[in-house]
């Protein structure tokens, strides 16, 4: 059998039928190396090694695994005395007792407001819902009419006939004529609003303007250029 020893550890091997020379890592520490000796120099190292641990003092077999040590207690914290001093009261009673005092405090708030409410005085929230209610109700007609147009919906166009209407009945020109120029928007040939602005329908023999709404000069020009081509035609 051939023998080796590690570089580093010293541990010794059996490296037979391995290749003279070569050089294997240590597979007891990972560190080292052993070398593969050659045939005579494989005898020596083997003599060497073991006049090396017989010369090597053997240590004490050990009855049993060493464990480890415990950790060191901490010391304990003191707990804090919950009871009161010798001669005053247990502060668990003085903390109900101000409890029940702010409890009959509330108590007496609350009786008292509903007393007040009772008794016809108004809230704040009452008044300040009469308020409100005050406000709406001094909302001027013209104010009032617009928050209606406001409410009316994008193709509305009766209700704005209508809403025009009643702003003509109140004299509110202005708006009335907004409104009906968004009818005009919904239909351009809505004869309400075209009479409200003054346009005339011509239905006369005229191609030019046959069907179409006419402002007074427009449509006297085309009455008379009608007759002129009557009289022409004679």
């Amino acid at each position: 059998m051939t023998h080796a020893s590690c570089s580093q550890c010293g541990a010794l091997f059996d490296v037979s039928g391995k290749t003279p020379g070569s050089t294997l890592s240590c597979p007891k520490c990972g560190r080292g190396t052993v070398t593969v000796p050659q045939a005579q120099e494989a005898l020596e190292e083997l003599d060497a090694s073991l006049e090396v641990r017989a010369s090597e003092p053997r240590a004490a077999p050990l009855a049993e695994e060493s464990q480890p040590a415990a950790p060191a207690e901490r010391p304990r914290r003191r707990r804090r005395e919950t009871t009161a001093p010798a001669g005053g009261p247990p502060r668990l009673l003085l903390a109900a007792g101000a409890a029940v005092v702010l409890a009959a405090a509330a108590g007496g708030y609350f009786l008292l407001r509903g007393d007040d409410e009772g008794a016809g005085r108004t809230p704040r929230g009452a008044q300040a819902e009469a308020g409100g209610a005050a406000g709406a109700a001094a909302l001027s007609p013209e104010e009032e009419l617009r928050a209606r147009r406001a409410r009316l919906l994008p193709g509305d166009l009766q209700g704005r006939l209508d809403l025009a209407e009643t702003c003509a009945a109140q004299g509110l020109r202005p708006l009335q004529a907004e409104l009906l120029r968004e009818v005009l928007l919904l239909d351009a040939n809505n004869a309400t609003a075209r009479e409200a602005f003054g346009y005339r329908r011509y239905d006369g023999p005229s191609k030019a303007h046959q069907g179409r709404w006419l402002l007074p000069a427009d449509y006297e020009l085309a009455v008379a250029a009608e007759a002129l081509a009557e009289r022409t035609s004679q």
